[in-house]
């Protein structure tokens, strides 16, 4: 009787189990009710429902944080079930976990569609779509295990990608040893898209791969593979696998030519610090010896940094011909002798409480041919002037220069005053054919200051520079140039402002001489001194007016109109006796009346998309200088006229479109000789990369040059490149090349044919991504 129901009673048998998590917590609310229950007929179905909810919460109990070895696991998804024997918890749709427990850090995440997560052993089965992210690696799986404590599990048709890379490490079978660390078996390498059923573009597959992340991947029975075709076998190879900077082996630069003959040079990356590292270029090259290399770099913050190297070849070859025969490397007449070839460079800058900087240039060469030679190798001249002129915003002499400078320069600077000193050492190298020592400048030194006088609208100003030029052998000086001024400011109205300076310019000489001068001999007296004055006068105005066309987007056109008159005096004593060494020694007599017209022109509208833009539309410049003192000359013949009036110029600078920049520049003689000399420039570019320049210089009687660069896409896996220069005057070509770009997107293949005055030659290059230079083939001397 006790199991029967009441007359009128309706009798519900219940089982019911769910676990909900809550989001940003690491507990679980566990819920569970089963049993008999009796429920009179009459009660509805809402009234049922109310109860099956109260019992529900009335038999709630909680489960305790699941803790972890690193730190707590919230799980989120569209439904979720927990399990006895054993104890489990299945989550399905959307599965999301989250570690947050790690300070600064981004949380470790691990979604899939599907996944069971076994408290008591820590362990998480996943299915379907898994990925794993953290701050250093990316991981993609079908399947699976992972245990949470040590971190460590088995994944199937897994690709790990590191932070900041695009390499892709795959394999069928992928066991995560440690945190970091990974053991691929059957693994593959590569930075193309992989598509089903088709091979990369270009893949590295192994028999096994261990990874660290942070660190290196080392690979056993390797093989570089265009698509299915293996090119090169490696029982044993290393790769990087970083996400910040750390020690290891670089990608080796591998080469042929026919004069170097077969090249190998495999850099190593030596991470000093978190501020300073440090490449060797370990290399040899079968018919000219063993290279080697060293380019250290430190930076301190964006305005301290330093970057020193060094590159040496012991050559097995010397140029055995007679001068501009073939084996004159560049028939310049120069035979290299010497097999001890070096290349020093190196720079500086360093800031000092922000008021005093410090700049080092170093470039020392041991022959005229090392540059070129080995120009294009992976610590070449190319590559490491780039990398001076972006780091250091300034670059080296051009490969061609025989006398390399190294200068040091130190300058200060406040609110009145400034100064700087400079050290500046002329390496020779054709020293074994132009045995006349170098000039040295050692040292420069350069004060300027400008001191407002008290009560008086004047500036009293303090140009200074003391120079010592010296050589191992032979005459140089000390020269003491100073020119104080006062500086006087005229207002000329609320448009115009002018300005008038009137100065002594005194100049101190000592001469001295160093070594055997030979049959030289210095006739005027050793110490000497230049006296002159200065005056100049400047006044300019500025006026400004919009137009506002009814044109398109267009909405406005301002115009800018700078009118400018400058004079300048200049007079010295006869310097004929003086040392002349350079511009400093002889002053030009001056006195020049200068005129200029300056136009500037700027554009505001609305684009396609409805924002407003505003940009340069370019400028119209015109000038003359009237020389007084040329219009005063006594005519000494009726041949001899009188030219007081110079060049007219004009220049000229137009932005049509904001990609596209057009530049002329010329000089017009007014006395009747026409045009002596212009500049013709243009640029442009498009989203396309696709790029165009021109340059076309003209100097009467000396100079026509045109230079043509030009990239263009012929396809989307194909560009062209060219680039041209050549003078017109001497019908000379100094250089022209021709390239095809390749890039199915994962590699480049670039060749390029080229041609200048000292060589003709083919090369070939394939880039890999991710890895870099893989192949490079020349043939030179054609």
């Amino acid at each position: 009787m006790l199991n029967q129901p009441w007359p009128g009673w309706r009798i519900l048998r219940l089982h019911a189990r769910s676990v909900i998590y809550l989001k940003g917590f690491s507990q679980a609310l566990h819920l569970e009710f089963t049993g008999i229950y009796s429920l009179p007929c009459r009660i509805g179905f809402r009234t049922t429902l109310s109860l099956v909810m109260l019992l529900f919460f009335l038999s709630a109990h909680r489960i305790g944080a699941q803790e972890m070895q690193a730190g707590a696991w919230t799980i989120t998804s569209d439904r979720m079930i927990s399990f006895d024997n054993p104890a489990r918890t299945v989550a399905d749709g959307n599965v999301l976990m989250e570690y947050f427990n790690t300070p600064n850090r981004d949380p470790v995440r691990i979604s899939a569609d599907s996944v069971t997560y076994f408290s008591a052993e820590s362990l998480v089965e996943a299915k379907g779509k898994v990925t794993i992210n953290d701050r250093d690696s990316k991981i993609t799986a079908s399947e699976a295990r992972i245990n949470l404590k040590d971190q460590t599990g088995s994944l199937k048709e897994s690709a790990v990608t590191m932070a900041g890379q695009t390499l892709r490490f795959t394999g069928a079978l992928v066991e995560k040893t440690g945190e970091n660390t990974f053991r691929l078996t059957d693994g593959l390498i590569t930075a193309c898209a992989i598509k089903e059923g088709r091979s990369p573009d270009w893949s590295i597959r192994c028999s096994e791969a261990t990874i660290e992340i942070d660190g290196m991947a080392y690979l056993k029975h390797s093989s570089l593979r265009a698509k299915k075709l293996p090119i090169l076998y490696s029982p044993f190879m290393v790769l990087p696998a970083k996400v910040s900077r750390a020690s290891g082996f670089l990608f080796p630069e591998i080469s042929m030519s026919s004069r170097d003959g077969a090249g190998l040079v495999a850099p190593y990356f030596i991470n000093l610090s978190p501020s300073s590292d440090m490449t060797l270029y370990p290399g040899y090259y079968s018919r000219r010896g063993a290279l080697t290399g060293i380019d250290i770099r430190h930076v301190s913050d964006f305005h301290s940094l330093f970057s020193i190297g060094t590159s040496y070849l012991g050559d097995l070859t010397v140029d055995q011909g007679p001068p501009l025969s073939n084996d004159d490397y560049r028939k310049d007449g120069y035979l290299r002798t010497r097999k001890d070839r070096y290349w020093l460079r190196g720079m500086l800058d360093h800031e000092f409480s922000g008021k005093m900087a410090l700049k080092i240039d170093l470039d020392s060469v041991s022959d005229q041919d090392f540059l070129h030679e080995f120009r294009e190798t992976v610590n070449g001249f190319d590559k490491t002037n780039r990398e001076m002129v972006t780091h250091f915003n300034r670059g080296f002499q051009e490969a061609s220069l025989d006398f390399r400078e190294s200068i040091l320069h130190f300058s200060t600077r406040g609110e009145q005053t400034t100064g700087g000193m400079e050290l500046r050492y002329t390496d020779n190298a054709l020293a074994d054919y132009n045995p006349s020592p170098p000039l040295q400048t050692l040292p420069r030194i350069m004060l300027k200051s400008r001191l407002p006088i008290a009560s008086l609208p004047v500036t009293f100003g303090w140009d200074s520079e003391y120079l010592n030029y010296y050589q191992k052998e032979g005459f140089g000086y000390h020269r003491l140039d100073m020119t104080p001024r006062l500086i006087l400011p005229i207002p000329l109205g609320r448009s115009v402002e002018g300005v008038v300076s009137a100065g002594l310019r005194e100049t101190f000489y000592r001469i001295e001489t160093y070594g055997d001068t030979g049959s030289a001999s210095w006739n005027s007296e050793r110490n000497n001194n230049r006296t002159g004055w200065e005056i100049s006068a400047n006044a300019a105005g500025v006026l400004s007016r919009d137009f506002r066309p009814d044109f398109a987007s267009l909405e406005l056109i301002r115009h800018t109109f700078r009118p400018n008159l400058k004079y300048n005096y200049l007079y010295t004593e006869d310097q004929s006796d003086l040392p002349d060494l350079d511009n400093t020694d002889r002053l030009q007599l001056i006195n020049h009346a200068t005129w200029q017209l300056n136009n500037y022109f700027l554009l505001s509208g609305l684009n396609s998309e409805g924002s407003s833009y505003s940009r340069n539309l370019g400028s119209i410049k015109l000038s003359q200088s009237f020389n007084i003192r040329e219009a005063r000359r006594a005519s000494t013949g009726p041949e001899d006229k009188r030219r007081p009036l110079s060049d007219l110029l004009l220049d000229i600078e137009v932005y049509p479109l904001a990609n596209l920049y057009l530049h002329y520049y010329t000089t017009l003689n007014v006395y009747g000789n026409g045009v002596t000399g212009y500049t013709l420039s243009s640029n442009y570019s498009n989203t396309r990369n696709d790029i165009f320049s021109i340059d076309y210089n003209y100097r009467k009687g000396s100079a026509r040059d045109l230079t043509t660069t030009a990239r263009t896409k012929l396809h989307r896996l194909l560009s062209a490149s060219y680039s041209t220069t050549r003078s017109f005057l001497t019908d000379h070509k100094t250089n022209e090349s021709l390239g095809l770009i390749y890039t199915p997107g994962c590699w480049d293949l670039e060749i390029s044919v080229s041609e200048n005055s000292e060589d003709r030659k083919v090369m070939a290059t394939i880039t890999l991504t991710g890895i870099g230079k893989a192949w490079e083939w020349d043939r030179s001397n054609l």
